[in-house]
């Protein structure tokens, strides 16, 4: 399955609805990263715009680390 960025994240109407961040340290919070469209997004599984499985942990060492930290593991 090939999944592409629609361009629907970009919009007004689309922050509103879907809890958004960008930024760092937004696993902590418990968000989660949809790697296509960039966007850390809040209680979903599947990114809305591009139909992607979102990450739910950091992939670098030195943001894994931290994560691992705050969490307990």
């Amino acid at each position: 399955m090939n999944c592409r960025c629609k361009g629907v994240c970009k919009t007004l109407k689309y922050r509103d609805t879907y809890d958004i961040r960008m930024g760092r340290n937004a696993y902590r919070l418990g968000y989660r990263r949809c790697s296509e469209c960039e966007y850390y997004i809040m209680n979903k599984i599947k990114c809305p715009c591009c139909g992607d499985y979102l990450r739910r942990k950091p992939r670098n060492n030195r943001s894994r680390r931290l994560y691992n930290e705050v969490m307990g593991i």
